[in-house]
């Protein structure tokens, strides 16, 4: 992670494109989805920032990363999900319509899958209760889910740092 003129953390999107493209070998089809994904993350993303000061891009690429090298999955489908998976919580532009006319419904159900609902006016436990029910029954049609899920929050515990201590503890 480089840092730019003001400071600002920066993230080098081309080398890690390069980075993980060599876990598809040859397979131009799969190195393509994937590079789509990370751009249309990147593109939806952009300007925002983690709690770190980081690009938010780094935390949907580190959940591939993840994928990739901790659990070795190789499915360009779970892996373009993994980069996909905040975009329809995070941009209220893009449902997951949006998302399967873009990369597939095997994609849009992985997001779908990791996505909150939102409700307005509905009770906050209420609706995690909701939430909960829906990714577990997602989960069991489709456990890939799961895979982004479980890579997602091993993320999130691993950057807890940069959190204010009353959210570290809540989560």
């Amino acid at each position: 992670m480089a840092k730019d003129a003001n400071n600002k953390s920066k993230f080098d999107i081309e080398e890690y494109k390069k980075r993980v493209a060599r876990y598809f070998g040859k397979d131009k089809k799969k190195e393509e989805l994937f590079a789509h994904a990370l751009d249309f993350a990147d593109q939806l993303h952009h300007g925002v920032e983690r709690q770190s000061g980081e690009p938010y891009i780094t935390h949907p690429c580190a959940v591939a990363e993840i994928i990739l090298k901790e659990f070795r999955l190789r499915d360009p489908h779970l892996l373009a999900a993994s980069l996909l998976h905040d975009v329809v919580e995070d941009v209220p532009k893009i449902t997951i319509r949006d998302i399967e006319q873009e990369f597939g419904q095997d994609v849009a159900e992985i997001v779908d899958g990791c996505t909150k609902l939102r409700y307005l006016g509905a009770d906050k436990a209420a609706l995690k209760d909701l939430t909960h029910s829906k990714f577990f029954l997602s989960a069991a049609n489709k456990p890939e889910i799961l895979v982004v899920k479980l890579a997602d929050r091993l993320h999130n515990l691993r950057t807890l740092k940069y959190l204010p201590r009353h959210k570290r503890q809540r989560i």
